[in-house]
């Protein structure tokens, strides 16, 4: 179970909620029951949060195939996007507030027309993001700057059988 970056911290505030108002009924077994339950949920997050944000973090992969950067994400169910490098547009990177308290940054890939134009890639160590997105900016600035190889004209050879 996940609970992502924010719904952790929801559900706590949310126990701790349950657990004060435990403690405003007038009975001890309602207010036991409610402590109870409050503890168990506290317990359960403590447990199950640290390696739901792991897992979170380990189910988004990346790779280079050519020229070609391919974004894969899912654990059950896998999703895989490959992006040529001729397409990128631009590169950014966003950084949260709980982002940069654990030195986490999300990369954004930017490209050209096509109906989801941008790709997140969430779950980075900050200085792996820099990394990346300068080599992906390098790799854009290579595949532009690289002379485009122009077709051959079409040559015809005609054979004149009869030359009349």
């Amino acid at each position: 179970m996940t609970f992502g970056l924010f719904g952790g911290p929801v559900i706590v505030v949310l126990a701790l909620v349950a657990a004060l108002l435990a403690w405003s009924q007038d009975s001890v077994l309602v207010r036991g029951v409610i402590a109870a339950g409050s503890i168990v949920v506290m317990a359960t997050l403590a447990v199950g949060l640290g390696p739901g944000l792991a897992l979170i973090q380990r189910s988004w992969s990346y790779r280079w195939i050519d020229d070609v950067f391919e974004l894969g994400h899912g654990v059950i169910w896998r999703q895989s996007v490959s992006i040529p490098i001729s397409r990128l547009q631009h590169v950014d990177i966003h950084r949260g507030p709980l982002e940069r308290r654990a030195g986490l940054a999300t990369l954004e890939l930017h490209t050209a027309g096509t109906r989801h134009a941008s790709h997140r890639l969430p779950g980075l160590e900050h200085a792996d993001a820099i990394q990346l997105r300068d080599e992906l900016l390098k790799r854009i600035r290579h595949q532009t700057e690289r002379p485009h190889q122009l077709a051959r004209p079409l040559q015809l050879e005609w054979s004149s059988d009869d030359d009349t």
